[in-house]
């Protein structure tokens, strides 16, 4: 699949990097609920689409996250509206081009004590299991800032100014966010 023909979607539950034996070409593997694709574009390259689809950067989706969980590394970013966030979660530094990201919501467990290569357990038809690309604690830690990055978006549905029409969209800068208690 070429990038401009990937839409992001509810389905999606891995994105992972694949690069080919001599180098020259990178791939993101996706993998969702009920199939799997290639798609002909680096994971930096999708998920800058998917921050795109939704009207934000990943710079963007990097600073909000960043001012909710004070995290300075790994941080997951939030897609979507505060009535349905999707919250991907980075298996190391979005920069690095082995990074993997998990859909939050498409994870039912990760097995414990995994020093390495921790795998996670999938509401999934086609691969149930997933094995990463970090430590059992590492996925732990992921999953303790999603919950905490959900619960803070939520919130700013109530801090949201009621539309002047159900096309009116509202932007929220980073920059100017208070953190939510």
């Amino acid at each position: 699949m070429l990038l401009e023909d990937f839409r992001f979607n509810d389905a999606i539950q891995v994105l992972e990097p694949v690069i080919s034996k001599n180098n020259q070409q990178r791939f993101t593997y996706v993998l969702e609920k009920q199939r799997e694709y290639l798609i002909q574009s680096s994971i930096k390259r999708v998920i800058r689409k998917c921050c795109f689809l939704f009207g934000t950067s990943l710079d963007e989706a990097l600073r909000f996250s960043r001012t909710i969980t004070k995290a300075t590394n790994k941080l997951p970013i939030v897609l979507g509206t505060t009535e349905q966030p999707y919250i991907l979660i980075p298996t190391l530094s979005p920069d690095r081009p082995y990074t993997m990201w998990l859909a939050h919501h498409a994870i039912l467990n990760c097995d414990v004590n995994s020093k390495v290569d921790c795998v996670v357990h999938l509401d999934n038809q086609i691969r149930p299991f997933f094995k990463t690309n970090v430590s059992t604690a590492t996925l732990q830690t992921q999953l303790t800032r999603a919950m905490f990055l959900k619960r803070n978006y939520r919130l700013l549905k109530d801090l949201m100014p009621e539309p002047i029409s159900e096309n009116h969209v509202v932007f929220i800068d980073s920059n100017n966010l208070k953190r939510l208690d």
